[in-house]
């Protein structure tokens, strides 16, 4: 997770750096996508600190919603199962 954000930031240097040094090749349109290369790159490590810094404090909580998440559904499908067999048995073949 930290080289995937080292990466990015790197990235938004190298891209810099190669946008600098052939800005009197690119013109207008190379100008355009090295703005639109940032933004995506920006957003890329907002993504990236994300996953590695808010994550992480989320998952507790999160764990705990999944498991009662999970008991509610099995319960319900208990229901469900008992309820199929009680038809069952009404109704015999």
């Amino acid at each position: 997770m930290i080289g995937a954000l080292l990466t990015a930031i790197v990235l938004i240097f190298g891209a810099i750096g190669l946008h600098l040094a052939q800005r009197h090749k690119a013109g207008r349109f190379g100008t355009m996508s090295f703005v639109i290369l940032i933004v995506g790159i920006v957003l890329l490590v907002g993504l990236e600190w994300f996953n590695l810094f808010v994550m992480p404090a989320l998952a507790p909580a999160s764990q705990a919603s999944a498991w009662r998440c999970q008991d509610t559904v099995t319960a319900n499908s208990r229901r469900i199962v008992l309820r199929a067999r009680r038809i069952n048995t009404r109704f015999p073949a």
